[in-house]
């Protein structure tokens, strides 16, 4: 596990080793995107150790489309038609 070193933006390692963020990336960069995934998952995981509460498991979140947003169809109308008359 890492611990962030907020002054010098390093990592140090369990081991002890510091590891700079710029000498991280080049290695993020050459994993495979499944080990990208998991990568992504881990830091999730640390950051939810840190903050607490952020990820609630099994919850679902309402996502948002335009799909069925009426009012805000008509107003984008009314506002389109306003414009086409000017001169």
């Amino acid at each position: 596990m890492t611990q962030p070193n907020r002054r010098t933006k390093s990592f140090r390692c369990v081991e002890g080793l510091a590891v700079s963020l710029a000498e991280v990336l080049p290695e993020v960069q050459s994993l495979s995107r499944l080990d990208k995934i998991r990568l992504i998952q881990f830091l999730a995981q640390e950051l939810e150790r840190d903050d607490g509460g952020l990820i609630e498991v099994a919850r679902s979140c309402p996502v948002r489309s335009p799909e069925q947003a009426f009012t805000a169809t008509a107003a984008l109308m009314q506002a389109l038609e306003v414009d086409k008359n000017k001169p």
